[in-house]
């Protein structure tokens, strides 16, 4: 029998949830998923209030942890250019399954020979739950309401959810997540969530001409993506 490391995360559930059939169903998404840039569960059960996510062992860690160990200014623009395009396809495979994810450092994991994946299976949320409202068939005029997400990596539209928001508010997360990877933590995160949600980011961040320039940025993701 051929035997693998593994990592287990346990998520204690709501003891006023009833529901747990409905949580063991929504808990066998990620083992449904098969994308190379996504972190994939082999199996997840219950024991009392507990759900237990068995997945792939990711030994180098997560960005966010070899950030604030080795970079804490951010990471050099070619090694930003890799990360966001292997996050940004495996975005783009989890918005064709019609489901979102909370996009930010700390859910990019890396696996020893420097394959990027996506991960959370905590928060990840189809937009074709109960609590999702529909206008048309079209995926991208989908809303839902349930508030998925980390505040500093929120849209706008997320945090005040009780105007509904579709998918593409992963695209502010994927953008503020990029900004997290240039300068080691996410624009106000030195204030406190509930100040910050007050607040509009309206500071323009640095990067260098080349990076900046989205012709060129397009360019250096289908370079990057050859190789």
């Amino acid at each position: 029998m051929n035997s693998a490391a593994v990592a287990i995360k346990s998520i204690k559930l709501n003891r006023s949830r009833p529901d747990l059939d409905d949580v063991r169903c929504e808990a066998k998404t990620p083992s449904l998923l098969s994308y190379p840039n996504i972190l994939k569960a082999h199996c997840s059960f219950t024991v009392d209030r507990c759900l237990w996510v068995v997945m792939s062992f990711m030994a180098a860690g997560s960005l966010q942890s070899i950030i604030y160990h080795s970079h804490p200014n951010g990471l050099m623009e070619p090694y930003i250019t890799v990360v966001l395009r292997d996050t940004l396809n495996a975005l783009s495979y989890l918005h064709c399954q019609h489901l979102h994810r909370d996009i930010k450092v700390g859910n990019i994991l890396i696996y020893t020979n420097g394959q990027v994946k996506l991960a959370d299976f905590g928060v990840s949320a189809s937009i074709y739950e109960s609590t999702t409202t529909t206008t048309t068939s079209s995926s991208s005029s989908l809303k839902f309401t349930n508030v998925v997400g980390t505040p500093y990596w929120m849209a706008p539209e997320v945090i005040h959810s009780h105007t509904g928001y579709s998918f593409e508010a992963d695209i502010w997360s994927f953008g503020i997540t990029a900004l997290e990877l240039a300068h080691g933590r996410p624009p106000l995160s030195h204030l406190p969530p509930s100040k910050f949600m007050m607040l509009k980011i309206t500071k323009r961040f640095p990067f260098s001409d080349d990076f900046d320039d989205k012709e060129n940025m397009i360019t250096q993701l289908k370079n990057a993506q050859r190789h």
